[in-house]
């Protein structure tokens, strides 16, 4: 078994093995990964809070479940990866500039503007991350946020949240 590289297409990997070639998305490899390796450590760690048994549950039995559910999810990423080649598309510097301008803006005005307000100035900044959003869409966006979180924060779970002013 042998990894090589095709010169021609630099993102794609191929397992050599027995003389046939099989693709390999490497991105799923790596991801699944870092999935495995995040869910054991979240397990490992939830260890400490006493996991208890299904019928009596402990602090720690859902988030070592959680993990134990991330590890799983990360194996079958992993190998599906196996099978199927991809080639690794350009970062989206864009994308990950408007989403964490965005979660960086809500953090700072949700205690000065409100709830409302922080989070439809966040909506819109997260929304130019994606060049096909137009005015109208960012607006239905916008809309849709803000009344969801009404519905969940004070009519579902009775929050005293700040809809409007700090």
């Amino acid at each position: 078994m042998q990894w090589r590289i095709e010169h021609d297409q630099p993102f794609l990997a191929y397992l050599e093995t027995d003389g046939l070639m099989m693709p390999q998305n490497t991105k799923d490899i790596v991801g699944g990964a870092i999935l495995v390796l995040i869910g054991l450590a979240f397990s490992i760690n939830a260890l400490q809070y006493g996991v208890g048994s299904a019928l009596r549950m402990g602090a720690g039995f859902f988030p070592v479940a959680l993990g134990l559910f991330c590890v799983v999810l990360g194996v079958t990423l992993a190998l599906s990866g196996l099978h199927r080649a991809d080639k690794i598309d350009p970062v989206a510097w864009r994308s990950i500039a408007a989403v964490t301008a965005g979660l960086a803006a809500f953090a700072l005005l949700v205690n000065v503007a409100g709830l409302i307000p922080a989070l439809a100035f966040a909506v819109v900044l997260a929304a130019l991350g994606d060049k096909a959003n137009n005015l109208r869409c960012i607006a239905g966006l916008v809309v849709f946020c803000c009344v969801m979180a009404w519905l969940i924060f004070v009519v579902g779970l009775g929050s005293p949240a700040i809809l409007f002013g700090g």
